[in-house]
């Protein structure tokens, strides 16, 4: 029972630190704020996101131009944030070097 009680309070704690986590800056933002809690966004693995033209996509998915921005975690890192639940299709882009 012990080890029970243990396992959803980490489970709760490591969602909530989650949320808090390296997106934070995000939700911080009120410009981005609308493109969802950090929980629903993630760093993208190289080729996920491509530019056609002026249009972006992320895994074949277009964003809207006026859901794409410039990121502000101080990486090179693209970040994506996605629709619930299934976290497929893009809600917002951000793009490194896009300031």
């Amino acid at each position: 029972m012990r080890a029970l009680v243990l396992a959803v309070a980490l489970a709760i704690g490591s969602s909530a630190a989650y949320g808090h986590g390296d997106a934070a800056w995000i939700m911080d933002n009120v410009q981005t704020r609308f493109c969802r809690g950090p929980q629903d966004c993630r760093v993208l693995r190289e080729g996920e996101a491509k530019q056609m033209g002026n249009t972006w996509t992320v895994n074949g998915h277009t964003v809207p131009r006026t859901n794409v921005f410039g990121t502000r975690d101080g990486t090179a890192r693209y970040w994506a944030c996605f629709e619930e639940p299934q976290l497929i299709r893009p809600r917002c882009l951000f793009i490194p070097d896009l300031f």
